[in-house]
This record gives C-alpha cells, structure tokens and sequence, in this order.
C-alpha cells in the first residue's frame, strides 16, 4: 500500500512555529512530523491523501490541544530496533501530565543501565507527541533535548509539558520557560 501523508494546522501556528506533519501506510500511523514554518517533504499534495485513520489521528491531536486529556488510540507501526520499540512502547504507558527520567525509563525497560541508549532511541522517536517523548527529562528536573535540539524543539518541549500540566514551574536552567 502506498504511504499517505496529510499536512494539518498546528494550534501553535499562532507563534509561527508550525504544522503536524502525518503518515500512514497499510492502516498503521508511521510518523508524525512536528514542524518548523511551512516544510514538509510530503509536498503540495499532502493535503489530499486523507484517509480514515488519518482523519482520526487529525482529530485526535485536535482534542489533545483542545482538551490535554484527549487519548491517543490509534494503530501505529513502531518501527524500529526490539530496545527502541520497548522504550516507545514504554513511553506510551507515561500518564499523562507526568514526566519520567531518561534513567527511570531504563529501569522500567528492565535495563537499568541503558539511560544513554533509552535517550538515543527517544530522539529517534517517528510518532512524537503521540507516543510522548516529551515527557522525558532528566534525572535532575532539566529538560534534556528533544527534537533537533534546536530552540524551537526546546521551546515546543516547554509548550507540550505545560499544556499537560507536567510542568508548573520552570526547570534547572529553562530560558525558554517565561516565554511561553
């Protein structure tokens, strides 16, 4: 079957930050791209290859920024290596306004000494916001990265966190927090 991608708004366009970039292929949701401007590599075309999963998955992010308590339970294809998979699948059972250590989610993963690699396999998260790498900080409270480690990336990490209500105050070294 062939991949579709569609190109929705994102409610933090407002900010100039960007859109929700999606992609199916054979009735799984394989990416969610959290873009910067107008980018996407799906082209003009993306916004005409909607298909049933990807209108529940449109609206699914919608109901998330509309009501931080909206539920992703959409079929995805976690493609990667068996521990990037664990961590992934891990880090969908992280509640909702709650963060985890990148050290936590290794002891949960039955690899305790894993906190580098459970990182590694976090920033090569294909579905963010949906299976919430944001939610990962470090031990000590920081952020960590996310993302391309860019600002931008930061500074929707912060967004995310605080939409959920994970994050009511700022954490070590955040000066991106009082922006937002």
């Amino acid at each position: 079957m062939a991949i579709r991608r569609v190109l929705i708004e994102a409610p933090w366009t407002e900010r100039g930050w960007g859109r929700v970039g999606l992609e199916e292929q054979d009735g799984l949701l394989t990416h969610c791209h959290l873009l910067a401007g107008d980018g996407y590599a799906a082209g003009a075309d993306a916004r005409r290859e909607w298909s049933p999963l990807l209108q529940r998955a449109a609206r699914r992010i919608e109901a998330y920024f509309t009501d931080a308590g909206a539920v992703f339970d959409l079929p995805l294809a976690l493609d990667g290596t068996e521990f990037q998979r664990r961590v992934w699948e891990e880090l969908v059972r992280v509640p909702l306004g709650q963060t985890v250590s990148y050290g936590e989610l290794a002891r949960r993963i039955d690899n305790p000494r894993a906190a580098r690699a459970v990182g590694n396999a976090v920033g090569v998260n294909p579905l963010p916001l949906i299976v919430p790498c944001h939610r990962v900080i470090r031990t000590d409270g920081a952020l960590g990265g996310y993302g391309d480690q860019s600002d931008h990336s930061l500074a929707l990490k912060v967004y995310l966190l605080k939409h959920e209500g994970a994050l009511k105050s700022p954490p070590p070294g955040a000066a991106l927090y009082d922006i937002l």
